[in-house]
C-alpha cells in the first residue's frame, strides 16, 4: 500500500488511515482517531516527524558521499605531496630573495638620500660663498673707488 500510495502527495487518508510523504520517508498510521481535532494534531506532528527523518536521512546520505569522496581522494592528494612540498620551498626561497632585495632597496635609498643631503648641503655652502664673494667684491670696488678718489684728491 505504501509504495502505491507514495507518488500520491504529502498527505493521503485511505479510510481509517494516514500516510504522510516526506521526500524519501513515508510514514503510515493504522487506525487514525476520528476525533477532527486530535487527527489535526496528529498529521502535524507525523508530518514534523517525516521531514525530520527525511532531513537526518539526506544528511546520512552526504556524509556518506563526502567520506567515499575523501577515500577516492587521498591516493591523489598522497601522490601530489611531493609537489605541494617543492612548491612550499619555493616559496621560502622566494620570501628569503624578496627580503634580501628589499634590504638591499632600503640600503640603496639610505644611501641616496645621504649623497642627495650632502648635495644640499654643499650648493648651500656654494651659495653662500658666492654671496659672501659677491659682498666682498662690492666692498674691494668701493674700496678701490674711495682709494681712487682719494688719490685723485692728493693730486
Amino acid at each position: 500500500m505504501i509504495y502505491r500510495l507514495k507518488d500520491k502527495g504529502s498527505l493521503v487518508e485511505p479510510n481509517n488511515r494516514v500516510l504522510v510523504n516526506s521526500g524519501p520517508v513515508s510514514i503510515l498510521v493504522k487506525n487514525f482517531p476520528e476525533d477532527p481535532d486530535k487527527k489535526a494534531r496528529l498529521k502535524t506532528s507525523i508530518a514534523l516527524m517525516a521531514e525530520s527523518a527525511a532531513n537526518k536521512l539526506r544528511s546520512i546520505d552526504a556524509q556518506v558521499e563526502l567520506a567515499s569522496t575523501i577515500e577516492l581522494l587521498k591516493p591523489c592528494i598522497h601522490r601530489q605531496m611531493p609537489v605541494f612540498d617543492e612548491i612550499l620551498a619555493q616559496q621560502k626561497q622566494q620570501k628569503t630573495r624578496v627580503m634580501q632585495l628589499v634590504d638591499q632597496l632600503a640600503q640603496r635609498f639610505e644611501a641616496d638620500f645621504l649623497a642627495l643631503r650632502l648635495f644640499f648641503i654643499v650648493v648651500d655652502l656654494l651659495v653662500k660663498v658666492r654671496n659672501a664673494f659677491a659682498r666682498a667684491k662690492v666692498g674691494v670696488d668701493g674700496l678701490c673707488q674711495l682709494h681712487r678718489t682719494q688719490t685723485l684728491d692728493d693730486v
